[in-house]
């Protein structure tokens, strides 16, 4: 049979290490070899069908079979690898079912689902410095598969560079079969390969209610998603997040307690729990967010002083030591106390970080703040600010931001990041993050508006929070955000 040269392109990590080569129909070891300086790894094969995996377990689906373009299948499949060569827009739409649709960003009023707003896409987002800009949640609450096949033109019409789906729990309870759910997701992954947006897709998280046919439909679909779907397309990744919130002792298997309200959606810890692990597998995907801009001279920030400088921020009654200038630390519920200072940076970056010691056994709710005067009415703005965890919490509970418009003491608008409707959620500890970005959804200033603040939430029983700095801009500043 003719040989052809085939190409494994993989991330800049990989550099120097050495990648597996497997055969795509009897998963045998063809070759192994070394990433090139310039993140290919390339093997002469006789044709067919392969797939290689990096040293942490990465599956890398070939980019190139190096065939005459005259044949057909090679055709596409080198019209497929133009397609996705090409830089992406850092743009995201999610589309599926209600643990989707509760993964929306969004005022106070868009929380109204409870703990089911588990965040899980926002949590990842934020970790790697919000490089994706999430333009619309295209999920419906109790929609099967083949509702949302239906939709997707419309999910789809803003071409994004991603779209993340959630979808088929409710296949599983309305006792559909497991080739109907794979047929539909199909279908919806090939209408977004066809619009050139990348797909994340998640593996089925669990239901408690499944009955024994139910969890094999929901097994079967995970296992083609993860064994399958995910070793033949180079348009789609697939996210397993079952590993980290299902009980395996457990007949279904059910989730563990701890990360859901309902035993079908996760809950504000269920969030974290599946945003972590997320947020590693998008980092092979995609560049790190840019951190808040927060130079003095910057003249689209609308605060008095973006980066930490100085040390005569006003503080709470139960804070200690200094708060960085036009900053404050105040507490919003809780009894504790709070150790303030103003401190170099030693992430690399020049400059003060306004540091929080939160002293052991505290149970307080603070956030740090800046407030300035409103611009017109009906300007429309957002928020960003940006922290480092040095890693030293103890049960972490709260970590969300928020911006808020006033009248007075009257609340006219907000819009909030990561925010969390229950206390005591048990975030898991290793949320440790330099620069986790928190990206408010954009809000109109309502007529009458008095004052405009800046906040970042945060609560455990112990540890520090460096707010290395923040921004109010306006969407004309900018551009569409």
């Amino acid at each position: 049979m003719a040989t052809a040269t085939y190409r494994f392109i993989v991330p800049g990590r990989y550099i120097g290490q050495t990648v597996t080569v497997f055969d795509q129909a009897t998963n045998a070891q063809v070759a192994s070899g070394a990433v090139g300086s310039d993140g290919v790894y390339s093997v002469a094969l006789t044709q067919g069908d392969y797939y290689a995996t990096t040293p942490d377990g990465r599956y890398v689906d070939a980019d190139s079979q190096g065939a005459s373009s005259s044949d057909a299948a090679n055709a596409a499949q080198a019209a497929l690898s133009a397609t996705f060569a090409r830089p992406r827009l850092l743009t995201a739409v999610v589309a599926g079912d209600s643990i989707a649709a509760h993964d929306a960003e969004g005022s106070s009023a868009t929380y109204a689902k409870g703990t089911n707003a588990g965040g899980f896409y926002a949590v990842a987002n934020a970790l790697l410095g919000c490089p994706l800009l999430f333009t619309a949640n295209g999920a419906v609450s109790g929609e099967r598969t083949d509702q949302t096949l239906a939709r997707m033109d419309t999910v789809l019409a803003s071409n994004p560079g991603y779209l993340f789906l959630h979808a088929g729990v409710n296949d599983v309870i309305q006792n559909i079969p497991a080739a109907t759910i794979q047929a539909n997701i199909t279908a919806i992954l090939d209408k977004a390969r066809a619009a050139g947006t990348f797909v994340v897709v998640d593996t089925i998280l669990p239901s408690n209610a499944a009955t024994a046919p139910q969890a094999d439909v929901r097994r079967a679909v995970n296992l083609w998603l993860i064994n399958t779907v995910q070793r033949t397309r180079r348009d789609v990744a697939v996210f397993d997040g079952n590993r980290y919130v299902a009980d395996p002792t457990t007949s279904g298997p059910s989730w563990v307690g701890a990360f859901t309200s309902d035993g079908l959606h996760p809950n504000a810890a269920g969030g974290f729990q599946l945003g972590l692990p997320l947020a590693d597998l998008l980092a092979t995907l995609l560049p790190k967010g840019q951190p808040v801009n927060t130079h003095t001279s910057d003249p689209t920030n609308l605060l008095t002083k973006g980066i930490p400088q100085g040390t005569a921020g006003q503080k709470d009654a139960s804070v200690t030591g200094s708060v960085a200038d036009a900053w404050a630390i105040w507490k919003a519920t809780g009894t504790g106390a709070v150790t303030a200072s103003v401190v170099a940076r030693t992430d690399g970056v020049q400059g003060s970080v306004s540091r929080a010691v939160i002293t052991a056994g505290n149970t307080g709710l603070y956030y740090f703040q800046q407030q300035i005067a409103p611009p017109a009415a009906g300007t429309i703005i957002y928020g960003e600010i940006e922290a480092n965890l040095p890693g030293d919490w103890t049960t972490p509970k709260r970590l969300y931001a928020s911006l808020e418009v006033y009248n007075g003491g009257t609340l006219l608008a907000d819009a909030y990041s990561l925010r969390q409707v229950t206390a005591d959620v048990a975030i898991p500890k290793n949320i440790a993050r330099q620069g986790m970005k928190f990206r408010m959804p954009a809000v109109a200033v309502p007529s009458g508006a008095t004052a405009v603040q800046l906040k970042l939430f945060f609560q455990a029983d112990s540890g520090t929070i460096d707010l290395t700095g923040g921004a109010i801009r306006t969407a004309s500043a900018v551009g569409p955000i």
